[in-house]
């Protein structure tokens, strides 16, 4: 009976994880789109990884996007 427990337990304990990790990545994807979203209504700051580029008289704004080592 106590094994049952403790395997419910580790099972349960696993899968709390899980939902943490699945809310940690749709954090950080809700921030990213809010950081996108910000550049196309031109309210982002550099502080945003906004890069702006100037070709003749038209100003370009874009985000910045770190590329993992393992992309290397």
């Amino acid at each position: 009976m106590e094994e049952r427990e403790s395997a419910w337990k580790r099972e349960l304990e696993r899968r709390e994880r899980a939902c943490e990790d699945a809310e940690r990545k749709l954090r950080e994807e809700r921030l990213a789109l809010d950081k996108q979203k910000r550049v196309f209504e031109g309210k982002a700051e550099e502080g945003d990884g906004v890069l702006e580029i100037t070709l003749g008289k038209e100003n370009y704004r874009c985000l910045r996007f770190a590329k993992k080592r393992s992309d290397y």
